[in-house]
């Protein structure tokens, strides 16, 4: 079995190559992230690739906005679905009774109120997708991929950081439950988290003391009785550099100067199952890049495609009311309804309008005058001085900005920007080195110039 996950940042932008895009991970099971779409836009071409079912998360309120989508190869169908952290139940077909026995975060979560954990699922974060397959030993084994969205912080909003340790503590809670229960458990997706320094490119002093980066070291913590494992972290202990988003305005990829917060994480009696886990920095079309896990294990496919798989929606099973429907044939009375309408056309033509000949009549000519020209010569002179003297004005204005400046650390031409955080210095221009962001001891990055203009 082979996962994948990616946030490729718009599903909008593979229209017309998603199919490759899919075929070329060679993958069972792939999660994207941030869609970026909603049910009421997303085009069938999208939403059904041939040889893939696929199941979607969408936002409730805001559209052009996060969401999440799994796509599943033909051979390899989920027995249930569920766009939610709250619960994975089955919709009755191949119906197993183990997966309506989960936890119920309403009644076992007293440090949330009802309201903060509705809210989570708001925002089109998450979808849960239930496999099965044999273990060793013969014996028919359920596993729960989450593919997630988690929220990020963001410092011109403080309440965001409140609806993230939400998230996270319902995660948590979920996920821990579902694995006591008996269930196989795997984490995939952006968990906006760079979990230790050698995953981010600069990290600051404070690093280890973020809240979010705590919850995830609580949940990898190996003395719990319940944990989970970084899989990629636990393959390649000491691989440096090794990142999975870069800042894309800063043409930060180019020098590899970013961070990595896409993970596949199991539960820890999963992990014997792992053969290899990699990062994909050269698949392009994202500010995000791939990460691929490989199992050896073979997952139980559904006979049946569940309720929620996109092929079963009417909008797209051809169970719709049929546009021909709408395009009836007129009757006869009705086209002889608009024959007297054509008749006075016709008449109303033959009327006394004008004819198209009568606006192309010869102009009569206007004679040549024989009067000499009235205006002296001093006061032409006069006039075709002031208007050169207008045109270099002219010129002056338009010529634009000056030529951008020479960068210190390269002598190479600057860029022009423009202040767009909000502050006092919003809206401001400045020059700044053009070369892409980087390290600081790296001399084919960013350097340190900077002039206000």
């Amino acid at each position: 079995m082979k996962i994948v996950t990616w946030n490729i940042n718009g599903l909008r932008t593979f229209k017309g190559v998603l199919r490759s895009t899919l075929d070329s991970f060679n993958a069972d099971i792939i999660c994207v992230q941030e869609t970026k779409t909603n049910r009421s836009t997303l085009e069938e071409d999208l939403a059904c690739v041939p040889g893939y079912n696929s199941y979607f998360a969408f936002p409730r309120l805001l559209t052009g906005y996060s969401g999440v989508a799994t796509y599943c190869s033909d051979n390899v169908r989920p027995f249930a679905a569920n766009e939610s952290l709250l619960a994975c139940e089955s919709d009755g077909i191949n119906e197993m009774d183990e997966l309506t026995d989960v936890p119920d975060p309403l009644e076992e979560n007293a440090f949330l109120s009802q309201k903060e954990i509705l809210n989570v699922d708001s925002e089109g974060r998450t979808l849960v997708t239930s496999f099965n397959f044999l273990d060793g030993a013969g014996q028919t084994k359920q596993l729960l991929v989450f593919n997630l969205y988690c929220p990020r912080n963001d410092p011109d909003r403080p309440e965001r950081a409140q609806f993230k340790y939400n998230f996270n503590a319902m995660l948590e809670h979920q996920a821990v439950c579902l694995v006591k229960k008996g269930f196989h458990v795997i984490l995939t997706g952006d968990m906006n988290i760079s979990h230790k320094r050698i995953d981010n490119c600069d990290p600051g002093e404070d690093f280890e003391e973020s809240p979010a980066r705590i919850w995830l070291t609580k949940m990898l913590d190996q003395q719990n009785d319940v944990y989970f494992v970084d899989v990629f972290r636990h393959m390649h202990p000491d691989a440096k550099e090794q990142y999975t988003c870069w800042n894309s305005q800063k043409s930060a990829r180019l020098t590899n100067f970013g961070t990595r917060i896409d993970y596949i994480i199991c539960d820890s009696k999963l992990l014997e199952y792992f053969e290899s886990c990699d990062i994909h920095p050269d698949v392009m079309g994202s500010d995000h890049c791939p990460v691929s896990a490989v199992l050896k294990l073979n997952l139980i496919s559904n006979e049946k495609l569940i309720r929620k798989c996109t092929r079963n929606w009417p909008e797209f099973s051809g169970k719709q009311t049929s546009l021909s429907s709408f395009l009836v044939k007129k009757t006869s009375s009705a086209e002889s309804a608009r024959e007297p309408t054509a008749k006075k056309r016709s008449s109303g033509a033959a009327g006394g309008q004008a004819t198209l000949s009568s606006f192309f009549a010869k102009k009569p000519k206007i004679a040549a005058s024989d009067e000499p020209e009235s205006t002296p010569v001093p006061e032409r002179i006069e006039k075709s001085a002031k208007c050169k003297e207008l045109n270099s004005n002219w010129k002056n204005i338009l010529r634009g900005p000056p030529p951008a400046p020479l960068c210190s650390g390269h002598g190479e031409l600057s860029v022009l920007r423009i202040v767009k955080k909000d502050g006092i210095n919003k809206g401001k221009r400045f020059y700044c080195c053009a070369r892409p962001e980087g390290r600081s001891d790296n001399k084919e990055a960013r350097c340190s110039f900077f002039v206000w203009i």
